[in-house]
């Protein structure tokens, strides 16, 4: 995982990252997934927890 700025986080985020990305994924579901919706829209990929934990999924 990368942070916004494309900082390496050596593969692991931050307890708050994931407290961030786990409360924002229930949130999208209970908004019937608008949060993953935004991933189409999105220049860079990424769904509502992704933008509200600052992280970026890289794969390789």
């Amino acid at each position: 995982m990368r942070n916004q700025s494309g900082r390496p986080h050596m593969g692991r985020c931050s307890i708050g990252q994931a407290f961030r990305r786990t409360f924002a994924e229930i949130l999208s579901t209970v908004i019937l997934l608008i949060g993953y919706l935004m991933v189409a829209f999105d220049e860079r990929k990424q769904a509502l927890h992704d933008k509200m934990a600052e992280t970026l999924h890289i794969y390789t």
